[in-house]
């Protein structure tokens, strides 16, 4: 745990092939980046853990994606330090937990989060004399008039006198409605009643922050804090009243088959814009600026995407979305991406971060955007045979069918630098904030961050002290088509802005920055 704290970031390593697994750990570590999760997404992770863990040493490799014990046996076999799974598996973690492995279910409900946390209890040895045996806890479940023991758990511990500890408890196959009550026993025939407990279930919600939480279906009220709430139930479905408004892209979510009446679900889309039922929603709207959350996947219908004129007076902006768009509207005009450097007929231009040297960060043309990752998108700007201007008019992003599906991770990575994108409004300490000019990404000491926005974040220390990193692209606000020193011909002539032929020298390399025209293009020498 030390380790993770300290490095600050995991990447997600995702390999189809084990022969890559060594050079991508030693690209890592060259960056300052000591841990690495490789997933189980594909049949070569057994084998990239293996080669990582035998060859590079100093660094800490685990296995992700683990949704079975048997691949977490196989993993822990082949050298990884730590599991990740999606989801909490009871007997995948209580495996782990029994044999000092380090583990990390992922919870996406509050039910989810309760049922790893399970039950905490404090022990205190208030005797003269070590002891050294087991605690054990047990739930018994009213049946009728009578209580059942449903399990038994012990953990072994060694306490001093005077000393405390607390210890928690995994107790699954608790059943909803039902009332139990909890004994705790040692070898000391010393026995606690910790009284009587009823599992209902109740209304799980999240707020901006993706913070869990839960509360009572009666009487409860969706407030403005509120981005996302699951309503469970399908024929006595809890009544949902609101508070204040509601956040702008809230989200409703209710289960497969929920029996609502049409007057009911009437009031609520009067007051919700967006409602899922299992895993579909008709309608997907979001506004650009509010914060937006979901626990679960689902498919829209249709979904759209608003960018209001006021947001887009400048020439280059970032932008991460959660769907990908079929269409890009500029006040009702239908634009189409820019797909190369000498597109006639592109209106806009997105552009995906894949590489930094130094402190320039490379970005290329994208034919699209994708879902859950960040992009530069260029809205004023030329290529070799047009140009575009979008500044100033409302930007909408629409799509039908569209997959809606949370990912570990909204970025681009390089080993010094990633590009981070968000769907919430976040405050993060020396982020990399994309001048007004779309030529710089500007450290800030505490930057506010907007939703479906993006910046760069260093992923080491040495990274850090870069207080501004250059942007290296194919389309420019300011100059025609950028083309890389590797891309221009040997045998090209070149010339200044004014004309004149430099006859003495053949090398771009051999000249100061600047600006030149080589084969019909103007060349940026850095």
């Amino acid at each position: 745990m030390d380790r993770l704290q300290k490095c600050g970031v995991v990447p997600v390593v995702v390999l189809d092939d084990a022969k890559d697994a060594v050079p991508t750990a030693k690209a890592l570590l060259a960056g300052g980046v000591n841990v690495m999760e490789i997933t189980f997404r594909t049949t070569a992770a057994a084998d990239s853990i293996k080669a990582v863990a035998e060859n590079c040493p100093e660094m800490l490799v685990s296995a992700g994606t683990v949704i079975t014990l048997e691949q977490c046996k196989q993993a822990l076999e082949c050298g990884a330090k730590f599991i990740v799974s999606p989801g909490f598996d009871e007997e995948l973690v209580s495996w782990c937990l029994a044999r000092d492995v380090a583990v990390t279910p992922g919870c996406v409900t509050p039910t989810e989060i309760m049922a790893a946390m399970k039950l905490g209890v404090k022990v205190t040895n208030e005797g003269n004399d070590t002891y050294y045996s087991y605690v054990e806890a047990s739930p018994w479940e009213l049946d009728g008039n009578v209580y059942w023991k449903r399990g038994s758990y012990k953990q072994t511990i060694k306490l001093e006198p005077g000393e405390s500890t607390t210890l928690t408890f995994t107790l699954p196959n608790l059943n909803l409605g039902s009332t139990y009550n909890f004994h705790i026993d040692t070898d000391k025939s010393n026995s606690s009643n910790l009284g009587n407990f009823t599992f209902v279930q109740g209304i799980d919600y999240w707020t901006a922050d993706g913070a869990a939480n839960a509360a009572p279906t009666k009487g409860f009220k969706v407030t403005p804090d509120m981005v996302a709430v699951h309503v469970p139930g399908k024929l006595n479905v809890p009544t949902v009243a609101f508070e204040g408004t509601p956040a702008a892209n809230a989200t409703l979510f209710f289960d497969e088959g929920a029996q609502i009446n049409s007057r009911v679900l009437t009031i609520l889309k009067r007051n919700v814009h967006n409602i899922v039922m299992g895993d579909n929603a008709e309608q997907l709207t979001l506004t650009d600026g509010q914060p937006f959350y979901f626990p679960y996947n689902f498919k829209a219908n249709n979904v759209t995407y608003v960018r209001a004129a006021e947001r887009n007076a400048n020439a280059c902006m970032t932008i991460a979305l959660p769907f990908a768009p079929q269409t890009v509207e500029a006040d009702g005009t239908t634009l189409s991406f820019v797909q190369s450097a000498d597109d006639a007929v592109g209106a806009l231009a997105a552009e995906e971060f894949t590489s930094a040297q130094g402190t320039t960060v490379n970005f290329t043309l994208a034919p699209e955007l994708k879902p859950n990752r960040p992009y530069l998108l260029t809205i004023k700007g030329e290529t070799g045979a047009a140009s575009f201007d979008q500044t100033g008019k409302t930007l909408t992003f629409k799509a039908t069918d569209a997959a809606i599906e949370a990912t570990e991770s909204i970025s681009t990575y390089s080993t010094n630098y990633r590009l981070l994108g968000l769907y919430s409004a976040t405050s993060m300490p020396n982020a990399y904030v994309l001048s007004p000019d779309g030529t710089t990404f500007v450290q800030q000491a505490e930057a506010t961050l907007q939703p479906f926005s993006a910046v760069f974040v260093a992923n080491n220390d040495e990274a850090l002290q870069a207080k501004t990193l250059q942007v290296g692209r194919l389309v420019s606000t300011g100059i025609n088509t950028l083309v890389r020193e590797k891309a221009t011909h040997a045998n090209d002539a070149i010339y200044t802005l004014s004309g004149q032929k430099l006859t003495n020298n053949r090398s771009l390399s051999s000249l100061p920055k600047g600006i030149y025209i080589i084969g019909g293009r103007k060349v940026v020498k850095r």
